[in-house]
């Protein structure tokens, strides 16, 4: 798994206050800029493994399939709350 990341800032949250926060994403397939982009983002996955093994959209994103990898650059995002829930996650797990 290949995760990268990008900074936002800042960011208006509930109208109150703003705070930087990162965005992570997979890219799948073709360098960006070398094949047309297909951005990949729905609720239900959850995070940003859309194609591969375990990838949450193997059925449709892979090699000579519905959205082929080697014909397109597939972005997908993690949810930022998602992300953020498995951090919290973890740190409860570590600190028990």
């Amino acid at each position: 798994m290949n995760v990268k990341k990008i900074d936002i800032s800042p960011a208006e949250i509930n109208l109150s206050y703003e705070k930087t926060f990162s965005l992570t994403y997979q890219v799948f397939g073709k360098e960006i800029a070398a094949a047309p982009v297909i951005l990949v983002n729905h609720a239900l996955t959850g995070n940003s493994l859309v194609a591969g093994v375990k990838g949450w959209w193997n059925r449709l994103i892979g090699e000579e399939i519905t959205i082929d990898v080697k014909k397109y650059t597939i972005i997908a995002f993690d949810i930022p709350e998602m992300v953020l829930l498995k951090m919290k996650l973890q740190s409860f797990l570590i600190t028990k």
